[in-house]
């Protein structure tokens, strides 16, 4: 049976002085998470990401929009998710 192993890429958009992003594998040794910064762009941190996700070989599955804000229902965050094989 094949095994898999995940990855969630997770954006939010607060307001235009302010975003967040992290990444966390689902692994088989547990759970490694890595974030975005204050002083760093997260938009930029996504892209690099993104683009190391790829060439890991992982492939998205699925993208979550979340909505959230007051008084109105609004996107502010995407759930990205990937899985990809685990080598037996």
């Amino acid at each position: 049976m094949q095994t898999w192993e995940y990855a969630r890429l997770v954006i939010n958009w607060v307001d235009v002085n302010y975003s967040a992003c992290k990444l966390t594998l689902f692994m088989p040794g547990g759970r490694k998470a890595v974030s975005s910064e204050a002083t760093e762009d997260a938009w930029s941190f996504f892209d690099k990401q993104l683009s190391e996700l790829g060439r890991e070989g992982w492939e998205l599955v699925n993208v979550a929009p979340m909505a959230g804000g007051l008084g109105e229902a609004r996107t502010t965050a995407w759930h990205l998710w990937f899985k990809r094989p685990v080598d037996s």
